[in-house]
């Protein structure tokens, strides 16, 4: 009889698989704002203020009130979804944005989208995930 074939290797592999499932869930959260900042409309904008606010640790957490002009002629002042600790945006800064064509409410200036190793942590949690799935388990 092999290691493989004790049942506590296949209740830790399962482990494993759920592991890596949940990693690529909860790098996928963003997934709308990833959307966004790849196909979004694009608009030249104007850092008019920064919000702050405190998280649940105290922490300040801030992201900037931007003013843009859409394709349509129309002026919106919005805010990006996400907050974050802290930002090289000032009141006064040229910004480019992106913002959906049916809401330009919902909008991503940089550093306030999605971050590059969120959707790597997903594709890792997925590979990890198959990979055991299909290599031990034979799904």
């Amino acid at each position: 009889m092999s290691l493989a074939d004790q049942p506590a290797v296949a209740w830790i592999l399962l482990g494993v698989v759920v592991g890596g499932f949940f990693m690529m869930l909860a790098n996928l959260r963003n997934v709308g704002v990833w959307l966004l900042q790849i196909r979004g409309r694009r608009a030249d904008g104007v850092v008019e203020s920064i919000e702050f606010v405190s998280s649940e640790n105290n922490e300040p957490m801030r992201r900037p009130v931007v003013a843009f002009t859409t394709g349509r002629g129309e002026r919106v002042v919005s805010k990006p979804a996400l907050y974050r600790k802290s930002s090289t945006l000032a009141k006064g800064m040229a910004v480019p944005v992106r913002y959906a064509a049916g809401n330009p409410q919902r909008m991503v200036v940089p550093g306030f989208g999605f971050r590059y190793r969120e959707p790597v942590l997903a594709s890792i949690g997925a590979a990890i995930s198959i990979a055991v799935s299909v290599l031990y388990f034979g799904f």
